[in-house]
């Protein structure tokens, strides 16, 4: 399936594309997780990151969809939601079944802001989709070997938004 026919498809019931605002989440885990990639300087953010920002793209939009690409599927069922009560905006939390890396890439570009968790890949799909982009900003890990090779401040684009 292509990314714009999962896209089409993926529009909630009862809800049109026009108005519509998609958030491509991209949650990246899998690799990152274990003691020698944690000590190397990457990281993973956290359930408390990925509502934060949520909140802060429903504050702003009337009808949200967000849609989830991971490679740990599970994990993003169980922490990445959102609590309806918190917002007087329309959301709803896609999770996208696991694409090619290609596809999953295309789906991210193809919505109108991105919430960012760590390394490339997520960088990637926020430079491409070239809307709002909120980013973790505790990627690469302070103290270690990946954070002396890298620069936040000419890593991360000065428009994107930090956010813990």
């Amino acid at each position: 399936m292509s990314a714009k026919e999962f896209l089409r498809k993926a529009i909630p019931s009862g809800w049109k594309e026009d108005g519509l605002t998609r958030v491509g989440i991209h949650n990246r885990r899998g690799d990152f997780v274990g003691r020698d990639a944690l000590e190397f300087g990457f990281t993973t953010a956290p359930k408390s990151y990925f509502e934060r920002a949520m909140k802060h793209f429903a504050d702003r939009f009337r009808s949200v969809q967000f849609i989830v690409v991971s490679t740990d599927g599970r994990w993003s069922r169980e922490h990445i939601t959102f609590d309806s009560a918190s917002s007087s905006s329309s959301v709803n939390v896609t999770y996208s079944p696991t694409h090619s890396s290609a596809v999953d890439l295309a789906i991210l570009s193809f919505c109108d802001h991105v919430i960012a968790s760590t390394g490339t890949y997520g960088w990637m799909a926020g430079w491409l989709a070239n809307g709002t982009t909120v980013y973790y900003p505790d990627y690469p890990r302070n103290g270690s070997f990946l954070r002396s090779k890298i620069n936040p401040s000419d890593y991360f684009p000065p428009t994107w938004i930090p956010l813990r």
